[in-house]
């Protein structure tokens, strides 16, 4: 964010699960650390940090209250002793309006969110004809409140339930304030990130992976940058001539773990996204999803002769602009690919096919009436598949689905898994994954495929399906683990027989696992054996100032 004077900018730095609060001045090469918080990796920007009128001291989340520091040193201070969503700062320094849960505020209240107005040595108290009551918000979306540069009224941005949304409050509140929905007829895309023109009137936000300004009086939209990289948005200069903005990428390649702990080691890694490698029981083949066609198809690796397509759009009768796929994944003999795919991206329910890799016509596997939700795993035999599906109604179902037809078998409804399931190679085991609960921690469900064995295994952090994928050794004696949501990228060995957990190798923090089109990955032993198979997503992109656009 730019300082109030214009001569330098404080950001967030992400360092070994930490965030650090940092002030550079332009110009300079050189950063000043102020001082850091601990950061959970899946949410690495909680609130963005915010400068104080005068410039003298930078306000910052560190997850349970709003503390600032000055800018020249010293320890912090807290402004706001509870959990909040975001906040923001009159002009003149006397007031913070922040959002936060209602009963972090008065126990008694409901568990909706608020908008709260702080005033220095006077209890917080609620800002008068809030738009906020009995509305939801997104946590894991960071909301924004921006005070007009005149101090007249308060812009807020919110993801919610109608998506992002956006308000006009008038400042200061009153009986008669009448907040102001605007651009109520706009679809904005996520990030929402905005900033105040000088003028007041006029904001600068992110959409549709671009940088806007809006009126927020006549509630048009003008987009100013056009680039091949998503452009967010992060602060206006005060002087309102120049931009601070993100160019902002994922870069996705394929990668080793190796068992030995060794450090990963790249597979397929080029400029263009390589996601959802799995490999045969032999390793004489490999397929993944590839865009370097402009357009995702599942491609194989035989031996050493060149890589092939083998599953296109055109296969699948699906316009290549729309047409997006979920995970790929090769049988254990290596003759077939099942797959996931959408006739159009972001809709609901999607198919489930399989291809055979020298060719042929695509064979759906559910009927119209079914549509698989999101997690499959191949039988061992490469003659069934576990899949995770659902009725056009909704109706969850586990069931195990013959590729050659026949009776699909039903496995109990407990048997649900958050991340994609594996099957070991003696045939015993379906595993899946269930986040903790109230009554249960975090674990993996060992079912046999007949439904009526079952076994669970303490499972190491979360199983959610962002960055968390399993699979089985080829004795059947271990499961391993590839998770990246808690405490860093991680590779762990689970013992079948005992239950035992042992850390293999941590890798660099920057590391995730997973591609980020369903929130899903898988993993697969490499083709030696000698490694797992997972996809890594690295941020690439950079902070810009852009002269000239307003």
């Amino acid at each position: 964010k730019w300082s109030p004077d214009g001569k330098s900018i404080a950001y967030l730095k992400l360092s070994h699960h930490n965030q650090e609060i940092r002030v550079q001045a332009l110009g300079s090469l050189r950063s000043t650390l102020l001082t850091s918080v601990k950061a959970d990796w899946t949410d690495t920007e909680i609130l963005a940090p915010i400068w104080s009128p005068d410039g003298s001291k930078i306000y910052y989340a560190d997850g349970t209250s709003l503390k600032s520091i000055g800018v020249a040193g010293g320890d912090p201070v807290t402004a706001f002793p509870h959990f909040l969503y975001t906040a923001g700062i009159a002009p003149d320094n006397s007031t913070l309006v922040v959002l936060t849960a209602s009963r972090a505020i008065d126990p008694a209240l409901s568990d909706s969110v608020g908008l709260y107005v702080v005033a220095k040595y006077a209890r917080p108290r609620r800002y008068q004809n809030d738009p906020m009551r009995e509305r939801r918000i997104l946590p894991s979306v960071p909301p924004i409140i921006k005070f007009s540069p005149d101090g007249s009224k308060i812009a807020l941005s919110y993801f919610g339930r109608e998506g992002v949304t956006v308000w006009i409050l008038p400042w200061p509140d009153g009986p008669n304030a009448r907040p102001r929905r605007i651009f109520a007829n706009t679809k904005f895309t996520w990030p929402h990130y905005f900033d105040w023109l000088p003028d007041s009137r006029r904001i600068v936000l992110s959409h549709e992976n671009a940088v806007w300004v809006g009126d927020t009086q006549e509630e048009t939209l003008r987009r100013i940058t056009a680039s091949s990289q998503d452009e967010i948005l992060r602060s206006v200069s005060p002087d309102g001539k120049r931009i601070l903005l993100d160019q902002a990428d994922l870069e996705l390649d394929i990668n080793e773990l190796p068992l030995d702990g060794t450090p990963i080691r790249a597979v397929i890694s080029t400029q263009v996204d390589e996601y959802s490698a799995s490999a045969s029981a032999n390793g004489a083949s490999m397929a993944y999803i590839t865009e370097r066609s402009g357009r995702p198809e599942i491609w194989i690796e035989e031996g050493s002769s060149l890589p092939r397509s083998i599953v296109t759009p055109e296969d699948l009768g699906a316009s290549d602009s729309l047409f997006a796929l979920g995970i790929a994944m090769i049988s254990l003999d290596g003759k077939r690919v099942a797959y996931n795919w959408k006739e159009e991206a972001g809709k609901s329910g999607n198919h489930l096919s399989v291809s055979n890799v020298e060719g042929g016509s695509p064979v759906s596997l559910l009927q119209d009436s079914l549509r698989a939700v999101s997690y499959f795993c191949w039988s061992p035999d490469s003659k069934r598949i576990f899949a995770r599906i659902a009725s056009t109604r909704g109706t969850l179902r586990n069931v195990i689905v013959p590729i050659g037809g026949g009776e699909i078998v039903r496995l109990p409804d407990s048997v649900n898994s958050q991340i994609y399931p594996a099957w070991s190679p003696d045939g015993r085991w379906i595993a899946v994954g269930q986040a903790r609960t109230r009554s249960s921690g975090s674990r993996l469900l060992l079912i046999s495929p007949d439904g009526r064995q079952a076994k669970v295994l303490n499972a190491p952090g979360d199983p959610y399906p962002w960055y968390y994928a399993i699979i089985w050794s080829k004795d059947s004696r271990t499961i391993y683990v590839a998770n990246s949501n808690e405490e860093g990228p991680t590779l762990y060995a689970i013992d079948v027989r005992t239950g035992a957990t042992r850390t293999i190798a941590k890798y660099n923090s920057i590391v995730q696992f997973g591609p980020p089109r369903n929130n899903c990955t898988i993993a697969s032993l490499s083709r030696d054996g000698k490694g797992i198979l997972v996809t890594t997503m690295y941020p690439r992109g950079g902070t810009f100032i852009l002269d000239g656009a307003l």
